[in-house]
């Protein structure tokens, strides 16, 4: 089973589906990860985005995204780092869809994990806006599965009111040694691993999964959207 995980930034592929990536290389399901933005510049004004400073930090967060990818057990990784972070909005959606389409030509994923159209963070639900019409089910390969993910630090901190709000309907159980990677992975993102209690920390990463897992009846777990499924009976 071919799996794509489509994320804005390098560490919302860990936080938003890392246990679940384990999973899948446990299985030998060939998993590829592909981040569509730096995930480091919106710290800085436009006038610096191109200063050595910036792009010395650019290049160590996307050397870590791969170290992670390794890590995980993923068999692909593709970096658009080019996209600077909280400012897809001023390349247009489309750019990103053009981005994604030739990215799922090439990978032929049967299940494509993202963000939640409800996050706080506007390039998340870019990622989720250009995927849409790069998956509508026309021609002989349709994807089965198209799932979205919650980002703590970003799903949480939207505006609680019925449009944003992430209500998971889809569990994957996960051991505590799996929970322990995903930890670990992500303190892999020196500069965005943080300490509790903030929702990028060790205890704050087992503190959802746990929550998780009590919403389906285990320990832990990674929860999920279905945004859609196709399950053909013939």
């Amino acid at each position: 089973m071919n799996v794509l995980v489509l994320a804005a930034h390098p560490d919302d592929e860990v936080l938003g589906c890392g246990g679940t990536i384990i999973k899948h290389v446990e299985r030998d399901d060939e998993v590829s990860i592909v981040i569509l933005g730096d995930g480091i510049t919106s710290r800085y004004e436009m006038e610096e985005l191109n200063t050595k400073k910036v792009r010395e930090e650019v290049k160590i967060i996307t050397e870590q995204s791969k170290e992670v990818t390794k890590f995980l057990g993923a068999k692909y990784i593709k970096n658009y780092n080019d996209n600077f972070c909280v400012r897809f909005d001023t390349k247009g959606t489309l750019h990103f869809t053009h981005i994604i389409e030739d990215e799922i030509r090439k990978l032929c994923p049967d299940i494509i994990y993202t963000h939640h159209h409800g996050d706080n963070n506007k390039d998340h639900r870019i990622v989720f806006e250009a995927l849409m019409p790069a998956v509508r089910p026309v021609g002989e390969k349709r994807i089965s599965q198209i799932l979205s993910f919650e980002t703590p630090s970003s799903t949480e901190w939207n505006a609680q009111i019925t449009k944003n709000v992430f209500l998971p309907n889809y569990f994957i159980p996960l051991e505590r040694k799996t929970i322990d990677k995903k930890i670990k992975a992500m303190s892999l993102y020196s500069t965005e691993f943080r300490t509790f209690p903030h929702p990028r920390s060790s205890k704050a990463i087992e503190s959802v999964a746990r929550y998780r897992g009590i919403m389906c009846g285990y320990e832990y777990a990674e929860a999920f959207s279905v945004v859609r499924e196709i399950n053909d009976l013939s």
